[in-house]
């Protein structure tokens, strides 16, 4: 998905979709994991990224008139595109969902920095420190 981010609900517009694609990708990735652990934790944050969606349109529509008048410049969805392929092998698995998240923090770290409006600034930046406590998470998961 392409998408110039010009307005704050085209930041949250994009999120979801980065969630909703999470979802998709760790659920699948979960049934293809052989280690209990790693498995676990994909299936976990697959039901994450559905909680993560659902906060993302709740916000939207509580923030409905900001969300055209909130102009954004210079930020564009090219610059935050995970690689969803689900790779065969607990440690491919893994780093894939490493690289996943790492993505999904620097995204919402940044879209925070544009966004004006503080409670959704305060969301924003709470969805980066999961996606980094997922990084730490999983970097921690020993396979082998």
């Amino acid at each position: 998905m392409e998408l110039e981010i010009n307005n704050f609900g085209a930041v949250l517009q994009y999120g979801m979709y980065l969630e909703q694609e999470s979802a998709r990708f760790y659920a699948e990735a979960a049934q293809k994991a052989q280690d209990g652990r790693l498995r676990g934790m994909l299936a976990d944050l697959a039901e994450e990224a559905q909680r993560r969606q659902k906060t993302l349109e709740r916000i939207r529509r509580e923030n409905v008139t900001e969300m055209i008048l909130t102009p954004i410049h210079d930020f564009h969805s090219r610059n935050y595109r995970p690689d969803f392929e689900v790779r065969s092998g607990d440690e491919a698995l893994r780093d894939a969902a490493v690289q996943v998240e790492r993505v999904k923090e620097r995204y919402y770290s940044d879209a925070r920095r544009r966004i004006e409006l503080a409670e959704a600034g305060r969301a924003l930046g709470r969805l980066a420190r999961g996606s980094q406590e997922a990084v730490e998470s999983l970097a921690a998961l020993g396979l082998g």
